[in-house]
C-alpha cells in the first residue's frame, strides 16, 4: 500500500480528532506547531503507522490511507 498523498507537508493535521475506547474523540495535534514525523507501511495491509513528536508528546498512531479511521497506539509526554 503507498498514500503518496499521506508524505504532503502537514498531512497529520488531516486527522483532526482521534477517538478514545470510550467513544469521544479528542485533538491531539495543534495546527501551528512543529512537528517530526513519518509514516511506516504495515505490509500486507492498507493500514500504515504515523509517527509524530514535537518537544513535549509523542503519537504513534494507526490509521487508513488518507487518514480514514485512526486509532491511537501510544501518546505519551516525552
Amino acid at each position: 500500500m503507498y498514500c503518496s498523498r499521506m508524505h504532503k507537508k502537514g498531512w497529520f493535521r488531516r486527522i483532526k480528532k482521534y477517538p478514545l475506547p470510550n467513544g469521544q474523540s479528542v485533538r491531539l495535534l495543534e495546527d501551528n506547531n512543529v512537528y517530526l514525523g513519518n509514516q511506516i507501511e504495515i505490509s500486507g495491509s492498507d493500514r500504515c503507522y504515523g509517527v509524530v513528536a514535537d518537544e513535549a508528546y509523542v503519537l504513534v498512531c494507526e490509521y487508513g490511507c488518507g487518514g480514514e479511521k485512526p486509532q491511537i497506539i501510544l501518546y505519551k509526554k516525552r
